[in-house]
């Protein structure tokens, strides 16, 4: 690609986001009775033995006089607890590091405050080993701190959210979860509140992270969950935005105020490149609302397409047909996006003459791909009349489609056809030929010719 791209559009624009941004996902929703619940097999991944934070967005229909855990991971028939938080009979937020129910070690913080019920609310627990402080955020606000003598586990236990054991005398979780996270650092309160509302998919310090949208799957690592008893996955109104909702590599408010293009619309202009891969994002620099199983990145980022002309550089041909393998780059037997003159390849008819073999040529192919030779009696026009393999070609229908051929190496093909005795004498016919690339897919069409039978 030739030259970098930059667009200019709205001067002033709604900050407020349409109401599609909003997450349109399921959560978990527990009755309260064990073992309703999700459980998640022990994996090192969750040992957890460094920094780290646990977070989620909670609703509780009822909170019963014993404790009701949201996520446990607990060992030693339930006595001690690696991590865990939930709500404890008077409605507020508990979370242990390393905590030990019979000598009451480690660290156990309550917050000063309560959880609402009957409507969403977020919390937030985090451990710090170099000060062996515990923190509990409810709606990212700070509520609760500790500090203690550190007691090392041997972490071997699964992972319950929703529930633990009868033995502790505790209740399981009756209301929903969401957006459950859990991060390899201690996030502090202003990190916690700037990324609460939003759906995270990627992240480099992120362990792994349950959405609950019709499953318990870790949407970035391998710690997939078991759905136990009650537990059902139903719509969910929590409050949780997702920033880029069409998951292209650009933040919706970006998309509507810098660059112009659709949020809701992973390719604004139809050409078969995402518009993040057009303006040269990566898999790096795509934000954390990007999904990165249906994001697909620019190999090529200091050149870019525009993300709204379906032919950047009107050459005829559009910019995803011009990269075949879609990948962002101009790579061998590619041609530019952003170079005109390499856009369409050249044909010729000569001796088109009743009973006679007209040979057909074409040129500035790329090797290796197959050339189909069309034409019409009807007619040709600069606007786009009729499609091959859902590629725009500029005849009228109805078109008649001649056998293929192979280019060369040198890009050149050639073929002879059969003019029927009958074919008559000063008919025009319009020609264009289509490159077919390897595995089926119409590529570009030629520059178009008009030829009279002799």
């Amino acid at each position: 690609m030739k030259h970098v791209f930059r667009h200019t559009c709205l001067a002033f624009v709604s900050i407020a986001l349409a109401s599609s941004t909003l997450a349109q996902n399921q959560c978990l929703e527990l009755d309260g009775v064990f073992p309703s619940m999700v459980e998640i097999p022990s994996d090192p991944s969750l040992d957890l033995t460094g920094p780290y934070t646990l977070e989620l967005w909670g609703w509780a229909d009822t909170v019963n006089p014993a404790a009701q855990p949201m996520l446990v991971r607990r060992q030693e028939s339930n006595v001690k607890l690696d991590y865990s938080f939930g709500v404890i009979g008077n409605s507020q937020f508990v979370g242990h590091h390393n905590w030990s129910h019979g000598i009451h070690a480690g660290s156990q913080v309550v917050s000063n405050d309560t959880i609402p019920i009957q409507q969403w609310f977020h919390i937030a627990f985090t451990f710090d080993p170099s000060t062996l402080t515990s923190k509990v955020f409810l709606n990212g606000i700070e509520v609760g701190s500790n500090s203690s003598m550190e007691i090392p586990w041997n972490n071997v236990a699964d992972i319950w959210f929703g529930a633990w054991d009868q033995p502790l005398g505790a209740g399981s979780w009756d209301g929903r979860i969401d957006e459950l996270r859990i991060w390899s650092v201690v996030k502090s309160g202003a990190q916690i509140l700037a990324d609460m509302n939003l759906a995270i998919h990627q992240h480099q310090d992120l362990v792994s992270v349950w959405h609950f949208d019709g499953d318990a799957t870790d949407a970035v690592g391998a710690n997939h969950g078991a759905v136990l008893g009650g537990a059902l996955f139903v719509p969910s109104d929590a409050p949780i935005a997702d920033d880029d909702e069409d998951d292209d590599g650009l933040l919706d408010l970006d998309e509507l105020v810098i660059w112009g293009t659709n949020p809701n619309l992973f390719d604004t202009d139809g050409d078969g490149l995402g518009d993040g891969q057009e303006l040269g994002v990566t898999y790096a620099t795509a934000p954390g609302g990007t999904n990165p199983a249906i994001f697909v990145e620019d190999t090529d980022p200091l050149s870019t397409t525009d993300p709204l002309l379906y032919d950047s550089d009107t050459g005829g041909a559009s910019d995803g047909n011009e990269d075949i393998d879609k990948n962002g780059a101009v790579d061998a037997n590619e041609s530019d996006p952003n170079a005109s003159q390499d856009d369409l390849f050249q044909m010729s008819v000569q001796g088109l003459s009743p009973n006679q073999q007209a040979t057909i040529s074409v040129w500035d192919c790329h090797p290796g791909f197959v050339v189909v030779p069309l034409y019409s009696l009807a007619g040709q026009s600069s606007n786009v009349l009729a499609r091959y393999n859902q590629l725009e070609i500029q005849l009228t229908q109805p078109v008649t489609q001649l056998t293929g051929m192979v280019a060369s190496a040198g890009g050149n093909a050639f073929s002879v056809v059969w003019v029927p005795p009958f074919a008559p004498i000063g008919r025009t016919v319009y020609w264009q030929s289509v490159e077919v690339a390897p595995g089926g897919a119409a590529y570009r069409p030629s520059i178009p010719l008009i030829t009279v039978i002799q």
